[in-house]
């Protein structure tokens, strides 16, 4: 009954659906043809105007490189040719005939020919003169020439750019038409695409439209009986469906009182519990003997505001040995005709594996994350450990070397006998600019590797570190300790909280604003806290260490954190905007974390 107007409707539009196909890609076919010319247009203007530019690039350079060699022949005229000035003029003069090859080879408008060819003119008699003084040959003579062309060369250089500039102003005038030109003929195109094919095409579309509406109209006319008459068809087929799915879902099935008390259980529980039929009535639903705990699943029902409506979980049940199983739960309240809940309906599936095989993916995962935290602290260690072996390396080498130099120089100088007083009063600044170099020396070779860690330990390079900074800085710097060990801690655990102290206290000092930095360290039996606190302007410290990376806290928290991790530790870093920050580190103490020294 259907079938002739579907044909129908089917070739209607698939006949719209050509038309509109053909003359859609005819109108994009010419936008884009245009554009493509536009395109090309615009391009060879923007190619001409490219090479205009690198031209005045390029006599930009040939002026600077032609102040070089006036100012080297100046040289030469007042104070003789050096080998030093001979060579320097000889470099400016290959780069000055290099940047000239590279403008000869650039293709110019006809028009350009008498100006090249004086810059040419000039130019051979500069490059010939500074490779005649070059070879010795009428030093004099060459200078003057360079001289004396020098300033005709620049100016005829200035017409030529000046002239490439209107040339160039030209072509950008050019572009600007074209694509002026260009953008009107594309709108142009646009309308009459709009007005003669667009507009007759959503015409002829409405038209079809209105049809196929009065089509559908009949058709659904024509089909509200046969709806009718599916419609019981349907509910039956619903029926049948939910009761399928529910046999099918039913592996387990259970019945109990309102109360959860058992009062049927299929075979399939039988056989999973491990419980006789006849033992499982009577008894509570999910009720652990051994343990006597209570299931969740009563939760729901003593609860009058939930146990109205069906209830899914998973449970953890127990069978007669004591082993647990899973299972899949859905609890199903069955009232009487007054509405009273007097039964539940329980349909279980086991889930026993698939609970175990998500256990076990959980283990494999927590395994190899921290797998990865292992590769990641051993690779952390590996780094810092190099850098720790590299500051030492160039801590001794700053020492030995350009310490003992420096010292050396000292005694050179304390030596010198002055004889005047400009020649004291140089010494003596000379003295005192070179003790300053050699404090700054080894303060950069204290801070590279302190030698009072090495020798006396964590708290004494600590002080001896504070009170380097005092001598710089108005800053109120404190430290409190309190550290009563039995032995030398570990040297990894005492450079690695030497660095931590440095680099927070640093970072108080430069982007804090703080007046006051409190530095304290003790111990117990167990634990080793160092807390530095300043009373600066503070950061957000909850925004700083969200998850996102340890390349967004910035290099000195990245630091401390993986110097943290390394020895065993804790770190927590409380800092609030204007009310100063806290970074307080807790390092455990057992046995490996001492030394014998």
């Amino acid at each position: 009954m259907n079938t002739p107007l579907r044909t129908r409707k089917t070739k209607a539009t698939s006949g719209i659906y050509n038309y509109f196909h053909w003359v859609y890609t005819i109108a994009l076919s010419v936008v884009g043809i245009i554009s493509l010319v536009s395109y090309f247009k615009i391009q060879n203007s923007l190619q001409k105007q490219q090479e205009y530019t690198q031209i005045i690039h390029i006599t930009s350079k040939q002026s600077i490189l032609i102040h070089k060699i006036e100012k080297t022949a100046s040289k030469i005229q007042a104070e003789g040719l050096s080998q030093e000035k001979k060579e320097y003029l000889f470099s400016a003069a290959n780069l000055f005939q290099e940047q000239y090859n590279q403008l000869i080879n650039i293709r110019l408008p006809e028009n350009f020919g008498d100006q090249i060819n004086k810059v040419t003119t000039l130019h051979t008699t500069i490059y010939e003169a500074c490779l005649k003084i070059e070879k010795g040959i009428d030093i004099k003579e060459q200078v003057a020439n360079i001289l004396t062309h020098e300033e005709d060369f620049l100016k005829e250089i200035d017409l030529l750019n000046q002239e490439l500039e209107v040339l160039s102003n030209q072509r950008i005038n050019q572009s600007q038409i074209i694509a002026l030109r260009f953008s009107l003929i594309i709108f142009t195109a646009l309308i009459i695409i709009g007005v003669f094919i667009f507009f007759p095409i959503f015409r002829k579309l409405k038209k079809d439209l209105l049809k196929m509406i009065d089509s559908e109209k009949k058709s659904q006319e024509a089909a509200t009986a046969l709806s009718e008459l599916n419609t019981s068809l349907e509910e039956m087929h619903k029926e049948i469906k939910d009761m399928s799915f529910a046999l099918d879902a039913a592996t387990i099935l259970i019945k109990t009182t309102s109360s959860g008390i058992i009062t049927y259980a299929n075979k399939k529980y039988s056989e999973i519990s491990k419980y006789p039929i006849e033992e499982l009535i009577g008894k509570k639903l999910f009720e652990n003997l051994l343990t006597g705990e209570e299931s969740k699943v009563y939760q729901f029902i003593n609860d009058p505001n939930k146990h109205e409506n069906a209830w899914q979980s998973e449970i953890r049940d127990h069978d007669k040995d004591g082993s647990y199983f899973w299972l899949d739960v859905t609890l199903i309240p069955i009232k009487s005709p007054s509405g009273e809940i007097y039964q539940y309906l329980v349909i279980c599936s086991e889930i026993t594996q698939r609970k175990q095989a998500e256990a076990e993916l959980a283990r494999l995962n927590q395994q190899q994350l921290q797998h990865q935290k292992d590769e990641q602290r051993i690779a952390s260690y590996a780094i810092i450990s190099g850098q720790e072996k590299e500051r030492k390396r160039m801590s001794f080498e700053i020492h030995d070397g350009i310490g003992q130099m420096l010292t050396g120089l000292k005694f050179v100088i304390e030596s010198i006998e002055a004889v005047n007083e400009k020649q004291t009063y140089c010494i003596k600044e000379a003295k005192k600019q070179l003790q300053n170099i050699i404090k700054e020396i080894r303060r950069i070779s204290s801070d590279l590797l302190p030698p009072v860690l090495n020798d006396f330990g964590l708290e004494a390079s600590i002080k001896e570190f504070i009170q380097n900074l005092k001598k710089n800085n108005e800053v109120e710097i404190l430290l409190n300790s309190n550290l009563m060990l039995d032995a030398r801690l570990d040297k990894n655990i005492e450079i690695n909280l030497y660095r931590i102290v440095q680099e927070s206290v640093n970072n108080a000092l430069k982007h804090a604003e703080t007046s006051r930095i409190i530095v304290s360290i003790e111990n117990d039996a167990e634990y080793l806290n160092l807390n530095v606190q300043d009373n600066g302007i503070g950061f957000d410290s909850k925004e700083k260490l969200k998850t996102r990376g340890r390349r967004d806290m910035g290099n000195g928290l990245a630091n401390m954190v993986e110097r943290v991790e390394l020895i065993g530790g804790k770190l927590m870093i409380n800092s609030t905007k204007d009310k100063g920050s806290s970074i307080f580190v807790e390092v455990p103490l057992d046995k490996e974390s001492y030394e014998k020294y």
